[in-house]
């Protein structure tokens, strides 16, 4: 597995099946010497990564070390560490949007700090719309915290902008989602709004 940053500072990611394969295999015999309890230090499977992360001689791989990282720490709740990558890769990839808006969903998710997470996805979205990708993720994560946060003018933007946006075919982005439409409380939002955007993804799942 590989990554690329070009001279312009976009991060780019492709996949080297062979080191990718390897470091899966290094990865699953470390774990297996991991007890927790008994073991007082980091498990051996986050030492190993993260000393692959600090020998890192270009971006590209620091990049790809980082999202391997973090997976790891977050299985063994390793939640500061986390954290502290998170702000890693904004700080090294700050014009793109995809650090923001995974940054966003983890302090939402994991560190249940919602406010924070709302003034990350606020830039988050505007990294997305400047270099025209992710959008649909960035403003469905916006949407995902401003239920959280029970900001029902700030969800009922959200979906506005998502009606609006029309990712072109082969658009670097995801599928539209609903999870924080459940159980929406009757008048929260415009029944209008809420109509045309459930007809959306309907059409969607034809």
């Amino acid at each position: 597995m590989a990554g690329r940053v070009s001279t312009t500072g976009k991060l780019e990611m492709t996949i080297d099946s062979d080191k990718l394969m390897s470091i899966r295999r290094n990865l699953a015999k470390l774990r297996t010497e991991y007890v927790p309890g008994k073991d007082d230090s980091n498990p051996p499977s986050v030492k190993y990564l993260r000393s692959l992360q600090s020998a890192a001689t270009d971006e590209s791989h620091f990049v790809v070390l980082t999202t391997l990282l973090d997976s790891e720490c977050r299985r063994f709740g390793l939640i500061d560490e986390c954290d502290s990558l998170g702000r890693q890769m904004i700080g090294r990839f700050p014009e793109e949007p995809m650090p923001w808006i995974v940054f966003a969903a983890f302090l939402l998710h994991t560190k249940k700090n919602a406010e924070e997470a709302r003034s990350v996805i606020e830039t988050g979205v505007e990294k997305a719309i400047r270099r025209g990708k992710f959008i649909r993720h960035a403003y469905s994560t916006r949407a995902r915290i401003a239920r959280a946060l029970q900001d029902f003018d700030l969800l009922e933007d959200s979906l506005k902008r998502l009606l609006l946006h029309d990712p072109a075919i082969g658009a670097e982005d995801i599928a539209l989602e609903g999870d924080f439409l459940i159980n929406l409380p009757p008048g929260a939002i415009s029944d209008s709004v809420l109509e045309r955007y459930r007809k959306l993804l309907e059409r969607q799942h034809r």
